[in-house]
């Protein structure tokens, strides 16, 4: 799936227009994850390059031949380890996916991501006492235990409403490897909720859930 039109928009100069200065760079990624790309371009439009308020970082500069400018760089992704803030990460992973950064999703639509806990029952065993702190005996009770999260991330969404759309294969398996990516864990998968629309036929509001467990 093809996502260097984003690339180019990130460091046009000019109000996040994808058509201005980036006509003559030569986009290719490095992967099938939106993490790194190349690009390439003559030196006389090298100061078209603006990585400036954008999520890429620059990994390497150099020139591989003469009156060529080369950049690898890397795009800055939400990750679930090490995340402390955990309101800020579901509200990351929602703007990474309907791109915000120029205010045009990536599919076309937004998306929303929340947090279910599971939880279980467990027994466990406490010391009953007196008023004046003797000991009586062990008593059992049950006790709610985490046992991990499910995430979920639904759209099409407007607002708070749910809405819906066909998306085409490549995007989703590129939702759920990017979703594994960003987890670092496997088990992604897509969870497909049918709509019958008087004009555009049958159309999906799409849920993508992983879990942390």
């Amino acid at each position: 799936m093809d996502l260097t039109y984003n690339i180019r928009r990130m460091i046009s100069p000019i109000g996040n227009d994808a058509e201005i200065g980036t006509k003559e760079l030569e986009i290719r990624a490095l992967d099938n994850l939106d993490e790194r790309y190349i690009i390439r371009t003559k030196d006389s439009d090298g100061m078209w390059l603006n990585f400036l308020n954008s999520p890429l970082w620059v990994e390497k500069l150099c020139s591989p031949e003469k009156g060529v400018i080369e950049v690898t760089v890397r795009k800055d992704y939400p990750k679930y380890r090490g995340c402390e803030d955990s309101e800020k990460f579901l509200k990351d992973v929602e703007a990474y996916f309907t791109d915000v950064f120029g205010g045009r999703s990536i599919f076309g639509t937004s998306f929303r991501m929340r947090e279910e806990p599971i939880m279980d029952k467990a027994t466990t065993s406490r010391m009953i006492t007196t008023d004046e702190g003797d000991e009586i005996g062990w008593e059992e009770h049950d006790v709610d235990v985490y046992v991990g999260s499910t995430f979920i991330l639904d759209g099409p969404t407007h607002g708070d409403e749910e809405s819906y759309t066909t998306l085409d294969e490549d995007k989703k398996a590129f939702i759920i490897r990017k979703l594994e990516a960003i987890f670092d864990e496997k088990g992604a998968y897509c969870k497909e909720i049918p709509f019958k629309d008087s004009v555009f036929g049958e159309c999906y509001h799409y849920e993508f859930r992983i879990s942390n467990f």
